[in-house]
């Protein structure tokens, strides 16, 4: 929906197709009275809205933080930019990690988590797929690029995360990474 359309505009387009749209309706639709806010930091903003929910729940301005991410592909437009950028790859396929690496692949989807306290979870019997022990977030910095990711920086956050927790880094089987790293 484009606010250009002038002739088609309705009533309801301007809330729809801002971005604390998508927030707000769900706080609306659930009558869920709490913060609502939609986090804008590129790659990293569903991670972002992790850290805050856990954040949230850990100064107790919360009881249950639900938070995600959804990408949606509208216009050729971002894929073109990105594409001009040098920033996707030209055959299509992801690398990350690898000396061949030579852009990323965008992709749509959505993801939603219900995160709360882990003492109030089992006390509620609540159906837990997983524990977050702790989470992260920082800028890059100055790189090589405004859309290269600095491996230095992200290894640092790593680190600082996992010093939070007190968990050993040798005992990782998992890693999810940026996907240009």
């Amino acid at each position: 929906l484009l606010l250009e359309d002038l002739p088609e505009i309705e009533a309801h387009m301007g809330l729809g197709s801002a971005m604390h749209g998508v927030a707000n309706r769900i706080s609306y639709h659930f009558d869920l009275q709490g913060p609502s806010a939609a986090v804008d930091a590129a790659c990293a903003s569903s991670m972002v809205a992790v850290d805050s929910g856990r954040q949230a729940l850990l100064t107790q301005q919360t009881s249950l933080a639900i938070v995600g991410g959804v990408n949606v592909a509208l216009s050729p437009a971002m894929f073109k930019l990105l594409e001009r950028a040098g920033a996707l790859a030209p055959d299509g396929i992801c690398r990350s990690f690898d000396n061949e690496a030579n852009g990323y692949v965008r992709g749509e989807g959505g993801a939603i988590v219900v995160l709360k306290r882990l003492a109030e979870a089992r006390v509620n019997g609540d159906n837990m797929l997983g524990i977050l022990k702790t989470s992260a977030v920082a800028q890059d910095g100055k790189t090589n690029g405004i859309m290269a990711p600095n491996p230095d920086a992200q290894e640092l956050v790593a680190r600082k995360a996992l010093a939070q927790a007190g968990i050993d880094q040798l005992s990782i089987g998992y890693v999810e990474a940026h996907a240009t790293s």
